[in-house]
């Protein structure tokens, strides 16, 4: 990513087409800031999908309820 961006010579010295420290801060940064977002973005995926997972398995699922039978759903607590 260092020569795609920036250069250094075989003197040592360091070349940039980003005048700026910042700029060239920004523009490494972004392709990294991207892929953390795709991760979250999945994370966040998977959590929805086992909270919908757990939800419906609690609806499903019976527990004793108040007459002695096994007849009320957990998510009825």
């Amino acid at each position: 990513m260092l020569n795609k961006l920036n250069d250094v010579d075989e003197f040592g010295k360091f070349h940039s087409n980003q005048p700026k420290l910042g700029q060239r801060f920004f523009k490494v940064a972004d392709r990294l800031l991207s892929g953390r977002l795709c991760i979250s973005s999945m994370n966040m995926a998977a959590a929805k999908k086992c909270l919908y997972e757990t939800i419906r398995y609690s609806q499903q699922r019976l527990a004793v309820g108040p007459d002695g039978n096994s007849n009320t759903p957990i998510m009825s607590y």
